[in-house]
């Protein structure tokens, strides 16, 4: 159905992203994928989580906006999607959202 990850770059900045197969897409996976994996930063102790995302993706933008992440800026030429055109490079949106400790979720949250 697909993965998710947390990837750790320092004690308090962190990576995280998602991948579905085209059938499990709209079905809110990568939404409740994206709330568990802020929680498990948060008690963590991770101050800045980020994401990127392909430039035509809306779907998962629109995830990453509902999140309350915000995007900082564009990665050029950055990252291939094997899925998409294999060796190809495609640019980026870079998504972070900073996290508090112990601030109760939000309703985009709960």
């Amino acid at each position: 159905m697909g993965g998710t990850g947390l990837t750790f770059e320092t004690p308090y900045r962190a990576m995280t992203g998602y991948v579905l197969a085209k059938d499990a897409w709209g079905m809110g996976y990568a939404t409740e994928t994206l709330r568990a994996i802020v929680e498990l930063a948060r008690g963590l102790g991770v101050r800045r989580l980020y994401a990127l995302c392909h430039t035509q993706h809306a779907a998962s933008r629109h995830v990453l906006e509902k999140g309350e992440f915000q995007r900082e800026g564009t990665l050029r030429q950055y990252m291939e999607f094997p899925n998409l055109s294999p060796g190809q490079l495609f640019d980026v949106f870079c998504y972070a959202r900073i996290l508090e400790r112990g601030r109760p979720a939000t309703p985009a949250e709960s």
